[in-house]
């Protein structure tokens, strides 16, 4: 961290307390979010997936993209607010991997397991643990702290695998509909939505002897598939293709479909009468209740896996940002389902495939067009304002482009 970065942290902090705590620091980030900075990465190709670390407190300032080939780590609060690669990865043939496409990004613990945080070390800037099983392009993948040796991913074939990591070893495959999934904080189940606006749940379970699971040594867990359950909602539900879902602290989920609409859903479990005629009585059933519903305005309705828009939230769920087919971002407040936030891109009119946001609330950051990613940020009152441009390799002005390229 530079000096420049210390004085604005030490400054940040004199606002929270004037304004009277972080949750009025945050609404005011929010509602006052100008466009600063614009990067166009060098592999000139749609950004797939953008990830803000939430797995650890003290890392908030990283986030990760993949488009084409590519895997790149930013920092955006160490020097100076300024964006700066960390680690870029070019997912080249090599004598262990054929290279190719990469499609999706994901925060992973290494506590316990080793001194690296991801897949993809940080540290050493290379591949560290290759997972190998996939016969199409992995899509999604999710993780949990509670669980850091485990992580699920989903291909494009509707393949859903749940690995150790570790030891490079897969535990659970099976073959689903789901066109998108998400981990539960404990790590206890796993959520899939589909193209028919439904969610089913599966519990992840100790692997039984013999299972694939067990050959790696004592019992491990495995994703049940006898216990796949329709997770039935209370009133309104999705009526198109889910294409993004998170776990919020608290017992909720949030879901999103192609055509914009959004939940927030308390799970719950309800019990449901059997068939009387086999006298089983009452059993238990997964409940969803609506805590909050919004729609995202002008959402295409595209439902392939390279049309839609996967959204961000903070660490503690309370802020979700989305955004559509137009450029837009919005930020929504969880709890109640009001927008706080719209901002819009320039000169770049593409659909947004990705959003994030910082746990401060002082980043917002979009992916969209031919490698874009749009940094929305909050300056402070007393800062200067400056309108952000598309173009150039050096920083002029609080204008700044960076290229991937010439790092």
């Amino acid at each position: 961290m530079n000096s420049e970065a210390a004085k604005m942290i030490e400054a940040r902090q004199e606002e929270v307390q004037r304004l009277g705590g972080l949750a009025a620091y945050r609404l005011q980030a929010l509602q006052n979010l100008k466009l600063k900075t614009v990067i166009k990465e060098s592999h000139a190709s749609p950004v797939h997936a953008l990830a803000v670390n939430h797995t650890d407190t003290s890392m908030g300032n990283l986030f990760a993209t993949v488009g084409k080939d590519q895997a790149t780590v930013y920092d955006g609060e160490h020097m100076g607010d300024h964006v700066a690669v960390v680690v870029h990865f070019t997912n080249a043939p090599s004598e262990h991997a054929p290279g190719g496409e990469l499609q999706a990004a994901a925060w992973l613990s290494a506590a316990g397991w080793s001194e690296h945080p991801a897949v993809i070390s940080v540290v050493e800037a290379r591949v560290v643990r290759l997972l190998r099983g996939h016969a199409r392009e992995v899509v999604e993948l999710a993780a949990v702290p509670a669980a850091p040796r485990l992580l699920l991913s989903l291909s494009r074939d509707g393949n859903l695998r749940l690995w150790d990591v570790p030891s490079e070893t897969c535990l659970s495959s099976l073959q689903t509909d789901a066109s998108c999934v998400a981990m539960a904080p404990d790590a206890a189940s796993v959520v899939m939505g589909n193209s028919k606006g439904r969610l089913q749940q599966f519990d992840i379970v100790a692997a039984a002897a013999g299972s694939e699971a067990a050959n790696t040594g004592g019992q491990q867990p495995i994703i049940d598939e006898g216990s796949r359950q329709e997770l039935r909602c209370q009133g309104s539900c999705h009526s198109d293709t889910i294409d993004c879902m998170r776990f919020l602290p608290g017992g909720r989920l949030a879901t999103k479909s192609c055509d914009g609409r959004m939940f927030v859903w308390r799970l719950s479990t309800g019990s449901s009468s059997s068939d009387p005629s086999s006298g089983s009585g009452q059993s238990s059933v997964p409940q969803l209740e609506v805590a909050a519903t919004w729609k995202v305005p002008n959402c295409n309705g595209g439902s392939g896996w390279q049309s839609r828009c996967q959204f961000g939230s903070t660490a503690d769920g309370r802020y979700i940002t989305a955004g559509n087919s137009k450029g837009d971002c919005y930020v929504f407040d969880s709890e109640s389902g009001d927008r706080v936030a719209h901002v819009s891109s320039i000169r770049v009119l593409a659909p947004v495939r990705a959003c994030g946001l910082s746990d401060d609330c002082r980043h917002l950051l979009a992916v969209l067009g031919k490698g874009f990613i749009f940094r929305f940020e909050y300056l402070g009152p007393l800062a200067p304002q400056h309108d952000a441009s598309v173009g150039g390799s050096h920083e002029q002005e609080g204008k700044e482009n960076t290229n991937t390229e010439q790092q």
